[in-house]
């Protein structure tokens, strides 16, 4: 099931999930077996400097543990970034799968495909933003 592409798994309250193309490059980054392996405090740390970064989806929407899709997905990691002000706010998140398909089905021990998830219409330009932002965090 490795970088399959879910798209029936809904999130409450955000759009999508998307996947533009640039989330084909983040899957391979995650394949990536030379990537060095971080925990999800070692990417919160790293991902505290960048512009627009907001933190994770536990820390902003006080849930204890992550996300977890209407598919029953719970998701290794996600990154929230976020632009404008008030009623304007253009929400990003990044979500990142878990890395435990043991057999690599396609080349890759993701379980599933990366995924968008977004609030309030932001610019593809600020998506792609983000994706790339985690990326370099890698």
């Amino acid at each position: 099931m490795s970088k399959r592409r879910h798209a029936k798994a809904k999130l409450q309250k955000f759009d999508g999930p998307f996947f533009p193309p640039i989330i084909e490059k983040f899957n391979e980054k995650l394949a990536d077996p030379n990537r060095a392996l971080l925990n999800q405090d070692d990417l919160r740390i790293r991902c505290k400097r960048l512009p627009h970064y907001r933190g994770t989806a536990s820390t902003i929407m006080d849930i204890p543990l992550g996300l977890t899709t209407s598919d029953g997905y719970y998701w290794f990691a996600t990154f929230w970034f976020e632009t404008g002000i008030l009623f304007w706010k253009r929400t990003v998140l990044v979500l990142m799968p878990w890395s435990q398909d043991w057999d690599n089905i396609d080349g890759s021990q993701c379980d599933r495909s990366a995924a968008i998830y977004t609030s309030g219409n932001p610019k593809p330009e600020f998506i792609e933003y983000a994706i790339q932002a985690v990326m370099k965090m890698l």
